[in-house]
Formats: C-alpha cells, sequence, structure tokens
C-alpha cells in the first residue's frame, strides 16, 4: 500500500499546476464526503497554509486581492468580486479571498 501511495504522489507532483488543482479539489470533495471531521481538519490546514502564503507573498501581490486554495494562488487581480466568480466557476465551495497589503501599521489607539 505504502509504494502504491508513494507513486501516486509522485504522479501527482509531476503533473501540470492546472490539474494538480484539479486533483486536490477532487480528493477534497472526497474527502468531504467521508466525515464533518476530516472536513474540518482540512479547512484549517488550508487556512493555515493560505494565512502562511500571505505574509511570504507581501510584497509580490501588494495592494491586489488573492483567490487561494490551501497554499497555492489560483487568481489575483483588483476586482474581488472577479475572483469569487472564478472560484465558483472552477467549484470552490468556500474560496479564500484577501487584500493583501504589503506594510501593515499596528494599532496604537488614542
Amino acid at each position: 500500500m505504502i509504494q502504491t501511495v508513494e507513486k501516486l504522489a509522485e504522479s501527482v507532483a509531476a503533473l501540470p499546476t492546472d490539474e494538480r488543482e484539479r486533483f486536490y479539489r477532487l480528493l477534497n470533495s472526497s474527502l468531504k464526503n467521508g466525515g464533518a471531521d476530516q472536513e474540518h481538519e482540512l479547512s484549517d490546514e488550508n487556512f493555515r497554509k493560505a494565512l502562511k502564503w500571505v505574509d511570504e507573498h507581501r510584497k509580490e501581490y501588494d495592494g491586489q486581492f488573492v483567490l487561494l486554495e490551501g497554499g497555492e494562488m489560483i487568481a489575483h487581480g483588483t476586482d474581488p468580486k472577479l475572483l469569487y466568480e472564478e472560484a465558483r466557476r472552477l467549484g470552490i465551495r468556500a474560496p479564500f479571498v484577501k487584500r493583501v497589503k504589503a506594510v501593515v501599521l499596528p494599532f496604537g489607539g488614542w
């Protein structure tokens, strides 16, 4: 079984980015049908990956909105509505869309 899983992982890693994303979405969908606990764990992990991605790419996408699926950017632009439409088109049920700011000022209060 382990050899089969390792070979599958190698095959998935060799896919072009768009096909790899499609595979992960299909896998995610199948896990969601398997139970609520798996869905919750997967969404938490995707959220953490998305936040990490935003931190790592702040300067590169400053002022833009990004659509992320876990730690991978699906699309970016200045209109978040278009990103939500793209997510819907791709079958992403709970899209992570965020405006990226390179410099985040701390709140000092008055």
